[in-house]
Parts: structure tokens; sequence; C-alpha cells
């Protein structure tokens, strides 16, 4: 009697001991496939630090986006920008009234913004120069290369706007990429040095066309080129061969 009660007790504890060792196993595997998944930060919205102009009623206040896979990455050509970073949009604070508005109403990746300032020559009767002063900004706002995305293989184009952020015009072509600029300010005018996708192909590569534009900053539009077709075809037309 005692040696079956002696096996009925060991096979009890047997039977508890591989259920408990098997609730633990399972618990200490849960944890580690918790442990092993990977883990993404959420995406927030980070304010960059203040512009401040002298000459403007207005704070500039940039918003990136963190984690940003669109940050940085420089193609073949050289850009003169004082900005490394993506933004998102532009918030416009009155410094006086403090009200606020947005640049942009939709999505688009701000690549880099530069204070402009002219000599206005509108009114020819005053004996003193008028300044005139804009935003110049590099914005994509389409997925050109239809990756999916937007990112620096999409067209990059021109575009300015008064100090509050207002009247923002585009003054590049439609499939260029804004390079640099050079500013006229005793003509109010702004050259802008664009390559085209000329070959249709979708990317921007050093096999496509080069231009440059004029813009007058006095009525600012889509600029005109400054090396018209005539003109091309008369360069190709010489040639270097014997």
């Amino acid at each position: 009697m005692l040696y079956f009660r002696s096996l009925q007790f060991l096979f009890t504890f047997t039977v508890l001991g591989t259920l408990l060792f098997g609730c633990e196993e399972t618990k200490n595997k849960d944890v580690q496939s918790t442990t092993d998944l990977p883990s993404e930060p959420p995406t927030k919205i980070v304010y960059d630090d203040l512009i401040i102009k002298d000459k403007s009623d207005y704070i500039l206040i940039p918003v990136e986006i963190s984690p940003d896979d669109n940050e940085q990455r420089e193609g073949l050509f050289s850009r003169n920008v004082n900005q490394s970073k993506n933004f998102y949009n532009i918030i416009f604070y009155h410094k006086k009234n403090a009200t606020s508005n947005l640049l942009l109403n939709k999505l688009a990746i701000i690549k880099s913004f530069n204070f402009i300032e002219i000599d206005s020559q509108e009114n020819t009767e005053k004996p003193e120069r008028e300044q005139k002063t804009f935003w110049l900004y590099r914005i994509i706002t389409k997925d050109t290369n239809q990756d999916g995305k937007l990112n620096n293989l999409d067209a990059t184009l021109g575009y300015i706007s008064d100090l509050s952020g207002k009247n923002l015009r585009q003054i590049t072509p439609r499939n260029t990429q804004l390079i640099n600029w050079q500013v006229l300010p005793s003509q109010g005018e702004i050259l802008l040095k664009v390559i085209n996708d000329s070959d249709r192909d979708l990317k921007f590569t050093d096999k496509d066309k080069v231009s440059f534009i004029k813009v007058d900053l006095n009525n600012p539009k889509i600029g005109t080129n400054l090396i018209n077709n005539q003109l091309e075809q008369k360069i190709k037309s010489y040639s270097f061969e014997e």
C-alpha cells in the first residue's frame, strides 16, 4: 500500500513539474519574442531654431519631422544653400500682433530657404532706392520619378514669397532641379541655374540639359531662358574637329 502511495506521489510530482516548467518556458519565449521585435520610434514634429530678420515683421519657425528618412543626400551637383536639413513646413509668426500662418498647405519638402534683398526701381521719380525683400525656396512638391515617395531624386523647384510667407510663386519650370542662383540687386533680377529632365527618363543626371533662367523680382513668375534655342544651335554647329 505504501508502495502504491509512493508511486502516486512521484507521478503527481512529475506531472506538476512538467506543467510548471512548460509554463515558465512559454513565458520566457514570449518575453524573448517581444524583446526581439524591431522597435520603430514614432514620427514626431521637431521645431528648428528661430529665424529672425531685423527687416521683417515675422519670425520663422522651420518644422522638421523625426525620424527623417529623407535627410540630406546630395547628388551630382553642388547647391548654393544654407541648410542641410529637410523642412516640411515653415511657421511665420508676426512679432507685433502674435498671429501665425504656414508657408505650405500640402505635403512637400523644403530643401532650403534664403533671404533675398533687391533695390526696386519701379518709381523713378524718387531719388532714393526702395528696398524689396523676399524669401527664396527650393521645394520638392511632386513624386516626379514615381518611386512612391518625395526625396532628393525628384524635381526641386524654385519658389518665392513675401516676408509673411504669403504670395508663394513658382519661378522655375516643372521637371527641373534648381542648382544655384545669383542675385542682381540693382537690376531687381535673379539668375537661376537649373537642370532639366531633358531625356525624360524621370532622373536628373549629368546627361541632362542645364539652363540659366532670368526672373524679374518685381513681377515674380517662371523665368525666361538666357540662352535661346537659336544661340544653342549656333554653338552646336561649331566643332573642334578638323
